[in-house]
């Protein structure tokens, strides 16, 4: 079983935070480490994160961007043993219980994957999928595979895409 460590990205998230932290809270199969990272924040975001108590709290004073601050909470932590994996969220996302569990059984179950995806619905209404991924066209353009589109279940099937979304990913 691999050992998952959650990394969450904060800047001026006391709106969206706590449901993104009940949604972690929730999860069916927990992530075995919380790593919260507040970049810069002016409102009670740092107060929020570290009432939730993670395994590590990291502050910073300038604005990052998504990945500066993975990357930053990355050099600070142990190095990962083989076949454990991040799980990047942004302070906005708050993932559907069974969402951890079945991230990673896709990432177990296909040795040669380095980073499975969700597909990304809308907040306010989550029968719109908003994100599923990307691909590129026979030309080399990047060509998103969905974006605020009504979700009957087209794509469910789908499972190599070029490229997934940050927020969500899980990365061995």
């Amino acid at each position: 079983m691999s050992v998952v460590t959650a990394i969450v990205v904060v800047r001026n998230g006391e709106r969206e935070l706590p449901a993104t932290l009940e949604a972690l809270a929730a999860q069916s199969r927990r992530p075995d480490a919380l790593v919260i990272i507040d970049c810069a924040s002016r409102d009670s975001s740092p107060e929020i994160a570290r009432a939730v108590g993670p395994t590590d709290f990291v502050r910073v004073e300038h604005r990052l961007s998504f990945g500066d601050a993975v990357a930053t909470v990355a050099r600070s932590l142990p190095a990962p043993a083989p076949g454990d994996a991040y799980w990047l969220l942004p302070h906005d996302a708050a993932p559907e219980p069974g969402a951890l569990a079945a991230l990673l059984a896709e990432l177990e179950t296909s040795p040669s994957v380095g980073v499975v995806g969700p597909k990304l619905v809308r907040a306010d209404n989550p029968d719109y999928v908003v994100e599923f991924g990307l691909t590129t066209s026979r030309f080399g353009t990047t060509v998103a595979i969905v974006h605020d589109e009504l979700d009957q279940g087209q794509h469910d099937d789908m499972s190599d895409v070029l490229a997934v979304a940050p927020a969500g990913m899980l990365v061995r």
